[in-house]
């Protein structure tokens, strides 16, 4: 919040000033690129005055976008009113990547107690509109398109001068034709854009590389979310075996069994002992599974699987097999483990120390 009050008092007092500095700095920065032997394509081009429209937020998710957002807009609104420029901005819009967030930041622009409503091309969208500039539009960025239809709304039916607050802006980024539509949403206007995976957003884009370093205002990304001590703590496990073999698939299906047994440790311990938790709001254990793809498959070693398909698979099986499972479950707790090598045993015991 700091950063975009200073960002925002300078933008709006002394534009032309802002620009020379940020260059300014450009120049350092490139040159020290230089010094470390960085070829042309990881030089950053100047910033312009078209480029000082748009800021963007790198905050790791649960770390406070939405509330951010709405200070931001109450800054936004501060510094119009207050170098009397209130008329510059057409319309306040706010592009969601779903129908199902757009209804979520309406919700939470109610609890914040900011104007806010869906919308509509027949109503907000109307040019005369009484609260245009004042009520914020919500909008699933789905449905913006060149030409409105019954279920979409022609960009053009915004007009400029907005005022553009892009959740999840990763999603779409490299997607030529919205970020054209984007550009002209805002064109003459301005735009803050929130995402937790721009670094991931960029890729090898270099355009794109270009774009977002010189408009991410503040970089709170996971690592240090997670560095000041929020978020969960993890551990990456990695046990090789595709299920060349017998022994693989035995294997893989210790290790998942060992994790649902950890699962249901914890919801025990939390079923069990929920009073003396209960200072410190804990809430209830939560098993997440996170694949790259839902229904896509990837080839390894010649084999089509699915990340999230083998999961579904696995727990079928362990509900059908009743046999099978209670055969794991018991070689785990007796330590039986003969089908681990050394490091994959030392894996077991850090992950889950109560097998021991």
């Amino acid at each position: 919040m700091l950063f975009c009050e200073i960002y925002l008092d300078w933008y709006f007092r002394d534009p032309e000033g802002l620009l020379v500095e940020l260059n300014n700095h450009l120049k350092q920065f490139n040159e020290a690129l230089k010094d470390y032997g960085e070829n042309k394509k990881e030089l950053i081009s100047p910033y312009t005055a078209e480029s000082l429209r748009r800021v963007a937020l790198w905050n790791a998710t649960g770390s406070g976008k939405t509330l951010l957002m709405h200070v931001n807009l109450l800054q936004f609104r501060h510094y119009l009113a207050k170098h009397k420029r209130s008329g510059d901005i057409n319309r306040i819009v706010v592009l969601t990547p779903n129908e199902g967030l757009t209804h979520q930041h309406l919700e939470e622009f109610r609890q914040s107690g900011i104007a806010a409503a869906p919308f509509d091309k027949n109503s907000t969208g109307n040019s005369t509109g009484l609260f245009r500039g004042q009520t914020v539009d919500v909008i699933d960025m789905n449905k913006l398109r060149e030409a409105g239809k019954k279920k979409t709304v022609s960009v053009d039916q915004f007009e400029t001068n907005n005022l553009v607050f892009i959740d999840e802006a990763h999603r779409g980024s490299q997607g030529a034709v919205w970020s054209e539509m984007r550009s002209r949403l805002a064109k003459e206007g301005f735009t803050f854009e929130y995402s937790a995976t721009l670094g991931q957003a960029v890729g090898s884009d270099a355009a794109l590389a270009d774009d977002y370093a010189k408009s991410i205002l503040f970089d709170y990304s996971y690592r240090y979310f997670h560095a000041d001590g929020f978020g969960k703590d993890y551990q990456i496990l990695n046990i090789e075996g595709q299920e060349d073999s017998l022994a693989d698939g035995e294997r893989r299906r210790l290790y998942l069994t060992a994790c649902l047994l950890s699962y249901y440790q914890q919801l025990r311990m939390f079923d069990e002992q929920q009073s003396k938790y209960k200072p410190f709001d804990i809430a209830k254990p939560l098993w997440v599974f996170v694949g790259s793809k839902v229904t896509a498959v990837r080839t390894e070693n010649k084999k089509q699987v699915s990340d999230v398909v083998d999961i579904l698979l696995f727990l079928a099986d362990v509900v059908a097999d009743r046999k099978k499972t209670v055969g794991h479950i018991e070689k785990l707790l007796s330590g039986d483990t003969v089908l681990l090598d050394g490091r994959q045993r030392d894996i077991f015991a850090e992950a889950f120390p109560y097998l021991a």
